[in-house]
């Protein structure tokens, strides 16, 4: 049977992701309303997990474990559009560890439907970073050689599967202590990837991200800052 890497490896993905998209395009769409879903963000008392403004300075390492969600106050500049409306329907976990710790399981989400997921998701998608830039990375593939050496930062240089799982003509391998990057180009704005591996603290102070650049890591060039960001959206 047929899975999403071995359709991958034979060169089919594209076409079924076009014929996916065309089917969801024929869908009729549920009715959303951002007032609305900031009211129902509100009444579900989901700030109680996810912090709404930002940025914001560490906590102490002894109160991290209280974390129970990612901040949401740069939503729509992380998320592509529509992603957040079919997760909140049918909510799957994107890491194999509790929130902010490394003990393996996930942390319950409430399930919408999906009137009411397009309404929050529509307000969600309405909190943006202001200082985040935009149209940064150029939007095709890379190069054969670009590719290369993207992937040679990824796996060797950086070592980012050690935290991340993503896929492979194997099938997803990877570590688990940080968010899958499988199907990463379905649920991330590659402007954000290139603005968090940047600056990671700005919009998770409280994460392992490593800061690259700094005294215990070597210095990415811009141009291999936007290549990552491709690859991982490629992924």
């Amino acid at each position: 049977m047929l899975n999403q890497y071995t359709v991958h490896k034979k060169g089919l993905l594209p076409m079924l992701c076009c014929l996916a998209s065309a089917a969801m395009l024929q869908l009729p769409a549920a009715h959303a309303d951002a007032a609305e879903g900031q009211a129902l963000f509100g009444a579900e008392k989901c700030a109680a997990c996810h912090q709404m403004t930002g940025p914001s300075d560490p906590l102490p390492v002894t109160q991290r474990g209280a974390i129970k969600g990612p901040p949401l106050w740069f939503a729509g500049s992380k998320f592509q559009p529509g992603w957040l409306a079919q997760w909140l329907q049918d909510p799957k976990p994107i890491r194999r560890v509790k929130y902010a710790t490394l003990t393996k399981g996930s942390n319950d989400h409430v399930k919408l439907p999906a009137a009411e997921a397009a309404s929050v998701a529509a307000y969600l998608e309405g909190l943006t970073d202001a200082e985040m830039a935009t149209s940064v990375v150029p939007n095709k593939k890379l190069s054969r050689r670009k590719s290369m050496n993207a992937t040679k930062l990824f796996t060797k240089k950086q070592v980012c599967f050690g935290c991340h799982e993503y896929p492979s003509r194997r099938g997803p391998i990877g570590g688990f202590a940080g968010p899958s990057l499988v199907w990463a180009g379905a649920r991330l704005n590659a402007d954000w990837i290139y603005a968090y591996i940047q600056d990671p603290v700005r919009y998770y102070p409280n994460g392992r991200m490593p800061v690259y650049g700094d005294l215990a890591f070597d210095p990415f060039t811009d141009a291999e800052f936007k290549s990552l960001a491709q690859l991982i959206k490629g992924f």
